[in-house]
């Protein structure tokens, strides 16, 4: 039997390091997913295929179920000699062979894992907790006898091993107490800073155009003003606290783009920043439409930010957003500043929009006077984002006229709608589009470059809901009308959309169906030439990847 114990403690070598693997790659996931349970519960139930294939799983579990009925098989009284030892050199070799295969799949991450003190943390506590599960099954199987502290320790390792995400999930669960105490102390200290130095807080949210609209607004203000706003997308708590804490320096205004996926979140960030001065919607869509169930719900959970304003403060409203007009209606003592291009009766109304390949032009009527913008933003959904800007900036004291000749120098953000040259090739990068509306938007402005080749590369859409089908199949329509040749990255996820091209005689020879953004990029080196035009609409992150292998 000590050759039998000796065999299984090396055995424990590679599959402890299968796990550790493993729980890294899903800590990878948890990462992504913002450390938030409830959205890394969600990935886990519905990627089960991504951590355990069934083929794989099935050789897994039947593999180490026969090493362990050899070693159980060991403790017959007129069982076979050595039979335990077999059992014990077989599991070996299944570890071995496993650990082989793990180190094999090498995921391409755009967003690598980022080891910080959080992440660490996590990830010793989940190899602790994986260590005290085998432990435990090897110290309840001894009260029995030997084979049976090995058998226990066999089934259980593999099934630690199989799902590692899930002691990921119960290591994040741990250490939530620590973490949150840690999450209030950080976010008080912004609080307490933003008290002091009392800085005006302009606040934005919406289903789509919340980054450009910040951005927007920063430039109005910062040519007259000490302006900070968060950078990127930093518009959770924590990436909020952050920007106070790091970088708070007697600013006149703080311009706070706030995100959500669930109601009571954007009251949350108004509570944290004292409250605002100014709070913009840009729009409600149906983006995150899966995570908040309807339009209605959406609307709900935007419209906190109104009811964060302090006294005094100033709603800057998208009247074109029934949703929005609606709630805005009920609203008596507050000052509003409405706005829209399809409506009529508003603050600030956009009129004769027009898309030409170096941005958009409209007309913006304010008070009985009309001004006409000229900007370098592409596609006619951002006319909206330039009035919420603009009606921001009025709160803040500027004059239409001003911000109209400021606007025209203002260049797109990254990533968003941002056309680039690159060897006599246009690239629209709109990776950070998300929203339907936004797509189909970028889809038209990349028609309007016709006579040159227009081609489209897109994964989709996700978080749709029920409502995913129909989206994609107006995709799909849209750019059946506007582009060349396109490049539909994940088979399963752009089906819709490459069913609706097809339905709309799109010729198949020119429609690919890829398996990612690289060999989206590989195929599209060899095709492309000078004077072709390629929008890249959406970039989905890592954890949504249909190929993805843990």
């Amino acid at each position: 039997m000590t050759e039998t114990w000796i065999v299984f403690g090396l055995a424990l070598a590679p599959w402890s390091l299968l796990i550790l693997l493993r729980l890294r790659r899903f800590l990878h996931i948890l990462q992504l997913e913002e450390y938030l349970t409830p959205q890394y519960s969600r990935w886990l139930g519905s990627h089960v295929d991504r951590y355990l294939a069934l083929r794989v799983v099935l050789q897994v579990v039947a593999g180490s179920a026969f090493a362990a009925a050899l070693v159980a098989a060991g403790s017959a009284e007129d069982g076979f000699p050595n039979l335990d030892l077999l059992g014990a050199v077989f599991w070996l070799g299944i570890g071995a062979q496993l650990l082989r295969r793990q180190l094999s799949i090498r995921p391409q991450a755009k967003k690598p894992l980022v080891m910080t003190a959080r992440a660490r943390r996590i990830e010793v506590v989940a190899a602790l907790l994986a260590a005290s599960f085998v432990a435990l099954a090897i110290g309840l199987g001894l009260l029995i006898d030997a084979r049976a502290a090995i058998v226990l320790g066999m089934l259980v390792t593999v099934d630690v091993c199989l799902f590692a995400g899930h002691v990921i999930l119960l290591a994040n669960l741990a250490l939530w107490p620590l973490e949150e105490r840690s999450r209030r102390r950080f976010q008080s200290m912004a609080a307490a800073k933003l008290r002091d130095q009392n800085p005006r807080i302009i606040a934005i949210t919406g289903s789509a155009g919340k980054t450009t609209t910040k951005e927007l607004v920063a430039h109005l203000l910062s040519a007259r003003h000490r302006v900070l706003k968060t950078p990127a997308s930093f518009n959770t708590p924590l990436g909020i606290a952050r920007t106070v804490n790091d970088s708070l320096q007697g600013q006149e205004f703080f311009v706070v783009e706030m995100g959500a996926y669930k109601r009571g979140e954007i009251a949350r960030l108004c509570r944290l920043v004292g409250g605002t001065d100014v709070s913009a919607i840009t729009t409600v869509n149906a983006q995150h439409l899966e995570r908040f169930g309807s339009l209605e719900a959406t609307a709900e959970a935007k419209f906190e930010i109104v009811d964060g304003l302090r006294e005094g403060g100033t709603a800057v409203l998208n009247f074109d957003v029934p949703a929005i007009r609606d709630r805005a209606s009920k609203l008596t003592a507050m000052p509003i500043i409405s706005f829209g291009a399809e409506s009529e009766d508003v603050a600030l109304k956009a009129a004769n929009v027009e898309e030409t390949e170096t941005g958009i032009e409209f007309d913006v009527t304010h008070d009985g006077s009309t001004t006409h913008v000229r900007t370098q933003l592409l596609a006619r959904h951002n006319a909206v984002n330039v009035l919420a800007a603009m009606g921001i900036g009025l709160c803040c004291g500027l004059d239409i006229e001003y911000m109209a000749a400021a606007i025209r120098h203002f260049r797109p953000p990254d990533h968003r709608l941002q056309p680039v040259e690159a060897g006599g090739i246009t690239i629209l990068d709109d990776a950070y589009n998300a929203n339907p509306e936004g797509i189909i938007g970028a889809i038209e402005v990349l028609g309007r470059y016709a006579p040159r080749r227009r081609i489209l590369v897109t994964p989709g859409l996700i978080e749709m809901g029920r409502e995913k089908a129909a989206y994609h199949a107006r995709i799909g329509a849209a750019a059946a009308r506007n582009v060349d040749l396109a490049f539909l990255v994940g088979p399963k996820q752009t089906a819709g959309i490459r069913e609706a091209m097809l339905a709309a005689s799109f010729p198949s020879n020119s429609l690919h169906v890829v398996r990612s953004l690289d060999e989206a990029r590989s195929t599209l080196s060899t095709l492309s030439a000078p004077g072709d035009v390629v929008l890249y609409a959406n970039d989905l992150p890592d954890q949504f990847d249909e190929f993805l292998v843990i």
